[in-house]
């Protein structure tokens, strides 16, 4: 098969994003590599996406919905499109020129399901921040392995969110459409569950789009609400039903007890909705807590109290401590602003082994009010 034969789609999924949208649809139409159709599928937005689309006029294919959810979206524009090579495209972000001329290159090998890259984040103006998703994407685990293992696979750490992926047309056919009411949000889920047992993944290593972050997204910066956090628990255990379904037809046997049991993000985020009320059973609203988490709980566990991290400055994540000496400088200048509590998180406990004397600073100075599998909780003041 020639290249030129590889017709690449790109499918734009937008609800109520029209301040971005503009940017979004014209870096797709903006690809050097030409054989390229742009399909943007609106899912009943109530602002004034609709207006904006139909001004491209025959530049692409717009399908207008009414409101379903993400993987509706996804599952319209599917069907709509011709393409060898799809590409879902979030409607608040933005692709680089040269994205769709490299993505396509690795789809000539036909055992290739998926072709992820880099995102580089920017703001709600589109200034870069400097930072990138994700932060290990020079690692590549075994996919499918880690799918057989443990069940669904996703880790902001490695995984990459829907703007950076291309897909197989031959493994969405055997997968789409989704199940709607299960991926409302977070639909890719849904395709990262499943690729590994169907294909080979290729991660390339540059850049090639934009991941915005704001206030409205789904995922990446938002808060660990519990409601937040059940409905990852939910989706995980219906990625697991999903994935049960597809190997059972391939003759492959799966128990999803088994995975919930092994999962790693699975038991991350039962003992996140445990050691919440624990947390909040100790930590009255608006009083200070110093968290050492590795950088793993995100910026706010509990509502209404105040949450330094360790080590934090202006805003800003300072890396581990050079050694035990630093680590206790670093605690000292934190008392400055009259912290209650200090919490260890369970991904952090390693520090009390590394950090010796810090540990012992804390044991011998401070009162230690819980200790299990997920928390360690000083008292810093009376």
């Amino acid at each position: 098969m020639s290249q030129k034969s590889f017709l690449v789609s790109i499918i734009v999924n937008s609800y109520n994003y029209g301040r971005f949208l503009h940017q979004t649809i014209d870096s797709a139409l903006s690809q050097s590599y030409k054989h390229t159709e742009v399909i943007v599928v609106d899912d009943g937005s109530t602002d004034n996406s609709v207006e904006i689309i139909n001004s491209y006029g025959k530049k692409i294919i717009p399908v207008i919905k009414s409101n379903g959810g993400q993987g509706s979206a996804l599952n319209a524009g599917f069907v709509a499109c011709k393409g060898d090579v799809i590409i879902f495209l979030d409607s608040d972000d933005k692709l680089m020129p040269t994205m769709a001329e490299y993505a396509v290159q690795p789809f000539y090998d036909s055992e290739i399901a998926k072709v992820d890259w880099p995102l580089l984040i920017i703001d709600e103006r589109g200034a870069p921040t400097g930072e990138r998703l994700p932060k290990n994407s020079a690692e590549q685990p075994d996919f499918r392995k880690l799918t057989l293992e443990n069940g669904p696979y996703y880790d902001w750490n490695v995984t990459i969110p829907t703007s950076g992926n291309a897909w197989s047309r031959s493994f969405l056919e055997k997968v789409l459409p989704m199940p709607e009411p299960w991926y409302i949000t977070c639909a890719d889920e849904f395709l990262f569950t499943l690729s590994p047992i169907y294909g080979s993944n290729k991660r390339l290593t540059q850049p090639l789009a934009y991941y915005r972050s704001h206030n409205s997204n789904n995922g990446w910066g938002r808060n660990l609400t519990e409601t937040k956090v059940k409905g990852d628990m939910l989706r995980f255990e219906l990625s697991c039903s999903v994935l049960v379904e597809h190997l059972n037809r391939m003759g492959v046997t799966a128990d999803s007890q088994v995975w919930k049991a092994s999962n790693w993000n699975y038991k991350w985020m039962q003992k996140l909705l445990i050691a919440k009320k624990e947390l909040a059973s100790v930590i009255s609203p608006g009083e200070i807590f110093i968290v050492i988490d590795d950088y793993d709980l995100g910026n706010e566990i509990l509502e209404n109290r105040i949450q330094l991290a360790f080590l934090e400055r202006n805003g800003e994540y300072q890396g581990q401590p050079e050694d035990s000496k630093a680590a206790i400088g670093q605690l000292k200048w934190f008392l400055k602003s009259k912290p209650r509590y200090l919490i260890i998180w369970w991904t952090a406990f390693w520090w009390l082994d590394h950090y010796q004397a810090l540990h012992h600073h804390l044991r011998v100075n401070f009162e230690c009010l819980l200790e299990n599998d997920r928390l360690i909780i000083f008292r810093l003041t009376d």
